[in-house]
């Protein structure tokens, strides 16, 4: 199957918005604020400098999402999401390289997010694809429930093209 990487625009919020409460709906305790956002808070978020991932497959079905913030070394995603009855294929991972793949491309060194610290599911996908906890984390704000702060150092592998606008899951 071949898979298409690219940044969201306004025409992919809704697809968007329904896949993130898809594949959030089974964080309940507490439930996941990804469950409040509205096709509306998507467009705002996207008109006021925040971007998208976006991993749609040949029939333009989305698959995979993240949100993120670029700063000047670093990308921040977040609301990552892959849909539900994928998960464990190993796209997400791909997804993420490729997401990785985008920020070398930009010159960011760092690729961070956040994760509940009870999700050990999800901390450990994160591990496995190479993020470390950073151990002087201290959130900035209350969170609903504890969360860990993961990093990625990004280091490009080759001065050659890195840019992969669509590739091939196996």
């Amino acid at each position: 199957m071949t898979f298409t990487f690219q940044l969201a625009t306004i025409e992919n919020t809704q697809a968007m918005c329904q896949l993130m409460h898809e594949a959030f709906s089974i964080y309940t305790d507490p439930p996941s604020s990804a469950l409040l956002e509205t096709e509306d808070t998507l467009k705002k978020a996207l008109q006021t400098g925040e971007y998208a991932a976006l991993l749609f497959d040949q029939n333009q079905q989305l698959l995979a999402m993240c949100r993120f913030i670029e700063n000047e070394s670093s990308l921040y995603f977040f609301r990552f999401a892959v849909k539900s009855d994928l998960q464990g294929s190993g796209l997400g991972s791909v997804f993420l390289q490729r997401l990785e793949a985008y920020a070398l491309e930009r010159g960011l060194t760092h690729t961070t997010c956040k994760v509940r610290k009870n999700l050990q599911q999800n901390i450990s996908f994160y591990q496995k694809n190479g993020y470390q906890m950073d151990q002087q984390f201290i959130p900035d704000q209350n969170y609903s429930t504890p969360v860990l702060l993961l990093e990625k150092e990004l280091v490009k592998m080759d001065k050659k093209k890195t840019s992969i606008a669509s590739f091939v899951l196996r």
